[in-house]
């Protein structure tokens, strides 16, 4: 099933199911445009979801609808940006999202070198297009071929020195000087228009890549940028779903800075794609001509599109799917889960090996340590420490002379000497060391007229006995009781 892209635009959309069918509608009802599209389970080739329109309801039973279809919703505002997307989900493995989340320095530059030395090559197939293809276009000048040589020759310089960088930071002030050069290659060329009378004249031409209201290339001015925002948001999202089917974190980017609600891995993927969608997109405006109803200007001063152009260009992002399951599964390659089998040396050399503790290791080897203690010169204490609790005082334990490093100890409850296996430790076994804390809690228990053994307070005996206070409470003396006679008898 070839993958296909659905655009919805207008007012009031409705997406709703019925009947079992994904029932859409769109349009402009006052206008009296409105379509309806039936969409049949198993049956339909739709794998993408566009909606362009601002008005409109979805139910939650057709987002279930379309999720069991494994189809992709993606909502973009008017300036090309993604609102927000319904991506079908699959499970990542946490081992993955731990290796995604450490790498090594090495591993990092071998994946912005790696994407980053794609991009280099197809910025230049496109400058190549453009000088073979264009180069007898009224708009083509020695200017614009100067330019596209430099930008090449920048290029080529730019990618040599990826191999050099030390961190991917120096790599971005590469890629950022490249695309300096890449993107005065298209400025000043002529688009053409049915009636250009009346439009603004920064739309005659293509523009800066960088928008002078925001700065970065959001926010477009002119029809040729405002384009490409429309095409990175959607092949955004074709990278987003690739990521979960491949089963990585689309979170965790290497080229770009971790921010709220970004997936930065994905910009770092779609980095090689962005030239080819210039490049197609340069095509179709080339062979376009314009009309002014097919674009407005907001007071702002930004360019928007109208919806029937975004639905026409928009499935253009549609003859790079083999490109996008490529690359991400080249990123994948380096993480060991079902569906790759490739495993980096960078993770095998740093990660632990799980089936031994490198302090299990230490401790195993010091338990078994042969030390030989020296006969102390001070007389060992063997009576039983008081009740109270008293950390022991290393200078009395230790003779003067034993060395720091067979240090002996004496345990608090046999007062023998013994090696300790761990820093603190006080005692020269786990059943010694269980036997004094019981016999602590029994003494303390004893003073609070509490039973020793179960902890309740034990009742006043009769006058005239022996004893002032039961040795047990009734419940324990009956068990004790219980258990002699069951063994003698």
């Amino acid at each position: 099933m070839s993958e296909k892209i659905m655009v919805l635009n207008g007012h009031g959309i409705d997406i709703r199911v019925n009947s079992g069918h994904l029932k859409i509608k769109e349009g402009f009802p006052f206008k009296g445009n409105i379509t309806e599209h039936y969409l049949d389970r198993g049956l339909n080739d739709i794998e993408h979801l566009v909606i362009l329109g601002q008005t409109g309801s979805i139910t939650i039973d057709a987002i279930k609808w379309m999720m069991d279809q494994d189809m992709i919703v993606s909502f973009l505002d008017p300036d090309g940006n993604i609102v927000t997307d319904f991506i079908p989900q699959n499970n990542i493995s946490g081992i993955v999202k731990r290796r995604q989340a450490t790498p090594s320095n090495s591993f990092n530059l071998e994946i912005s070198s790696w994407l980053l030395s794609e991009k280099f090559k197809q910025q230049r197939n496109t400058l190549i297009h453009l000088s073979t293809k264009y180069r007898q276009a009224i708009w083509w000048t020695e200017e614009r071929e100067q330019r596209i040589e430099k930008a090449l020759t920048i290029s080529s310089n730019r990618e040599e020195l990826l191999v050099s960088s030390l961190n991917p930071d120096a790599q971005r002030v590469l890629e950022a000087q490249a695309a300096a050069a890449y993107w005065p290659a298209f400025e000043g060329v002529e688009l053409s228009w049915q009636k250009s009378a009346k439009i603004p004249n920064h739309w005659r031409t293509i523009g800066n890549r960088t928008s002078p209201k925001s700065c970065s290339p959001r926010k477009a001015i002119d029809p040729f940028h405002a384009g490409l925002n429309y095409l990175y948001a959607v092949l955004e999202t074709k990278f987003k779903r690739s990521c979960f089917i491949n089963g990585i974190d689309s979170d965790f980017g290497i080229i770009h800075a971790d921010h709220a609600n970004r997936a930065s891995l994905v910009y770092d993927l779609i980095e090689p794609l962005r030239p080819k969608v210039d490049k197609v997109l340069f095509d179709w405006c080339m062979a376009t001509s314009f009309n002014k109803k097919q674009f407005f200007e907001t007071r702002e001063g930004v360019c928007r599109i109208a919806p029937d152009v975004v639905s026409n260009i928009i499935p253009f992002v549609s003859e790079l799917d083999r490109d996008v399951e490529n690359i991400v599964k080249g990123y994948a390659s380096y993480f060991k889960n079902k569906w790759v089998v490739q495993r980096p040396g960078e993770f095998a050399e740093n990660e632990p090996d799980r089936r031994k503790s490198a302090n299990k290791v230490e401790r195993k080897a010091f338990k078994y340590k042969e030390v030989s203690l020296p006969t102390p010169s001070v007389k060992i204490n063997t009576e039983k420490p008081s009740n109270q609790f008293i950390p022991p005082a290393i200078e009395n334990l230790v003779t003067d002379n034993v060395d720091n490093e067979t240090s002996g100890f004496f345990c608090l409850e046999c007062g023998i000497a013994f090696v300790p296996e761990k820093p603190g430790q006080r005692f020269c076994g786990k059943t010694h060391k269980d036997t004094y804390r019981k016999r602590l809690l029994r003494q303390k228990r004893v003073s609070e007229g509490k039973c020793p053994q179960c902890g309740r307070p034990m009742e006043q005996t009769a006058e005239g006995t022996y004893k002032d206070r039961l040795t047990y409470c009734n419940d324990c003396m009956e068990y004790w009781k219980r258990k002699y006679r069951e063994k003698k008898a």
